[in-house]
């Protein structure tokens, strides 16, 4: 999903969680795996918009 679909989403909303979950199909579990709640991107949301897989492995080999 490109970046900007959020932001559109979030503008068009109002900023409502479970209205912008609704409307990316997902649950609101969901998109908060991906998204804090002040909007920016947690580790797998960051690795979906870098457009590279994300694994948690990865970060504790680091």
């Amino acid at each position: 999903m490109p970046p900007g679909r959020i932001v559109n989403v979030a503008d068009a909303v109002g900023g409502g969680t479970a209205e912008m979950a609704r409307r990316l199909g997902m649950t609101t579990t969901t998109l908060y795996m991906y998204v804090n709640g002040d909007g920016t991107p947690k580790a797998p949301g960051q690795a979906l918009l870098d457009g590279v897989p994300y694994r948690k492995e990865r970060l504790q080999a680091a």
